[in-house]
């Protein structure tokens, strides 16, 4: 089987080893399977944009139902020329998630503007399953239009990811702490998709940012979608 690992940044964060290795080693922080159908843009740049957070307590996967062959030209560029493109990023099944000896991960999240067909409902280790509703990029039409589309999907996915992490960080460090004391992962908690927040979440003005992104944190609205019987939380 090949090796699937998390984002391993060039800018210097270590590369994760085979699923295999992650299995017997699990992470004790809370670990993100992102979903799309070929794996080539929507997820794969999801996976970057969190893999920023891997300090923070997160640890991020991505892959699709019908992977392409490499990544989309311009999603990597826009991951370069945001400094969080790696090598690791690279098209892979879903379905080596589903193997006993896959990584564990707490929220399965598929991307696009509806779940993608065919995916499965149940994954193991019962992680929270969702589904963020995220513009689709274009790719049929002028190179203008494309880029455009891209940058729009891109601030999106950092938006939303933003959020996730401000309301998901403390339960990511309340379960490392608990592993450190028992030796063995904790159970997934459910999103707290709309909890309070008694903070603001502040973009980074150091770094250039693609797109129309700042106004977008103000403007996200969620609310619940079931698809099949699941019951998944779907970001706009």
């Amino acid at each position: 089987m090949a090796e699937s690992e998390a984002v391993s940044h060039e800018t210097g964060v270590a590369a994760h080893g085979s699923l295999a290795g992650q299995h017997q080693k699990p992470h004790p922080g809370c670990n993100i399977l992102f979903l799309c159908r070929d794996n080539s843009a929507l997820s794969i740049m999801a996976q970057a944009l969190l893999g920023r957070c891997e300090g923070r307590g997160f640890r991020a996967f991505s892959a699709g139902s019908h992977p392409a062959t490499e990544v989309h030209p311009i999603a990597a560029d826009l991951l370069k020329a945001n400094g969080i493109w790696s090598r690791a990023l690279k098209p892979r099944d879903y379905g080596r998630f589903l193997d006993h000896d896959s990584p564990s991960v707490d929220f399965v999240i598929s991307l696009g503007a509806q779940a993608p067909a065919g995916m499965p409902s149940s994954w193991p280790g019962d992680p929270q399953v969702l589904h963020w509703r995220i513009s689709e990029p274009r790719a049929d039409g002028s190179q203008k239009e494309n880029l455009l589309a891209f940058r729009k999907t891109f601030t999106e996915l950092e938006t939303r990811i933003k959020l996730f992490v401000l309301v998901n960080e403390r339960k990511a460090r309340k379960k490392i702490a608990a592993q450190s004391t028992t030796g063995f992962p904790q159970p997934a908690h459910p999103v707290l998709a709309n909890a309070h927040m008694d903070r603001t979440v502040k973009l980074d003005e150091n770094r250039p940012h693609v797109g129309h992104g700042a106004k977008g944190i103000g403007q996200a609205r969620s609310h619940s979608q079931t698809i099949g019987n699941d019951r998944r939380f779907v970001s706009e």
